[in-house]
């Protein structure tokens, strides 16, 4: 059986494009389990609970009150349930049948490959899947679809199908040290180390981008903050100590054009703490 993991924070069932959208899909999900993980510090009411177990043949629900990160969350789901196949969905997440029939079709064709997933666009640009580099994501040359060569290669994770040999086999593990950002970016560029392939399906996915959206200084602080960090240790993790610089002048200049649009120089402060992060891990 197949697992459709969706991660959900303060949110009702109504109010969740991934689980209404996935309502549409349910006959299409008779061979699958939904599981969905609240990470909410109030659980959804029990009328909401009762209706996704009307709704789907197989379902879990669990609630962990205490805002366990990503990272955490996928790999206690993966190595608790058994499954062939997991979907991961953030909350934000629109979708179609043929999203599902479309990965299916191609993990059944393409055996060797354990990572699937759809394009996801902003603006008419391709924002996932991407090509990797230290200086920036490579928007200018698309991915194509079908087999594609997985090595320095990163997407989003909402949408991401991979097979459970790919943790048994390859022992890639979702990587604990981040807990919101870079998760995913990790994960698809350890994958590449180990696999030739992965596959892109014809399908693009409609997802709610937060760092597109219009945000409080207070909102964007703090996910700045995390941003830096996440790339810090990526750096640390992956690059040689002329890429660290690379990615350390990146974001000075990131920095500076942040510290000017909101007249605020809490940017700076935040990239030379996290340097003394970075410092951590030998740059």
């Amino acid at each position: 059986m197949d697992l459709v993991l969706v991660v959900l924070y303060k949110q009702k069932v109504s109010e969740s494009s991934t689980l209404l959208t996935l309502i549409n899909c349910k006959n299409h999900l008779t061979q699958k389990m939904l599981f969905v993980w609240d990470n909410s510090p109030n659980p959804l009411d029990e009328h909401e609970i009762i209706f996704l177990e009307n709704q789907f043949k197989n379902f879990k629900y669990l609630n962990s009150q205490d805002n366990r990160s990503l990272s955490e969350v996928y790999n206690t789901v993966i190595k608790q349930i058994k499954f062939n196949k997991i979907f991961i969905f953030d909350q934000d997440t629109s979708l179609t049948d043929e999203y599902f029939e479309l990965v299916d079709s191609s993990a059944l064709n393409n055996t060797d490959v354990g990572i699937f997933l759809p394009f996801v666009k902003n603006k008419n640009r391709v924002v996932s899947p991407l090509r990797f580099s230290v200086i920036n994501f490579d928007h200018s040359k698309i991915i194509k679809k079908g087999r594609v060569l997985a090595k320095n290669k990163t997407a989003f994770a909402s949408g991401l199908c991979i097979k459970e040999w790919i943790f048994k086999r390859d022992n890639i593990w979702f990587d604990q040290n981040l807990s919101f950002y870079g998760i995913d970016y990790k994960f698809i560029l350890d994958y590449g180390d180990f696999n030739r392939y992965m596959y892109v399906i014809d399908y693009e996915l409609k997802h709610s981008l937060s760092f597109t959206e219009e945000e409080t200084k207070e909102v964007k602080i703090k996910r700045f903050d995390s941003n830096i960090a996440a790339s810090f240790y990526l750096a640390n993790a992956r690059f040689n100590f002329f890429q660290k610089v690379i990615i350390v002048i990146r974001s000075l200049f990131v920095s500076f054009k942040m510290s000017l649009k909101y007249r605020d120089s809490i940017f700076f402060m935040i990239l030379f703490k996290n340097l003394k992060f970075f410092g951590r891990y030998n740059l």
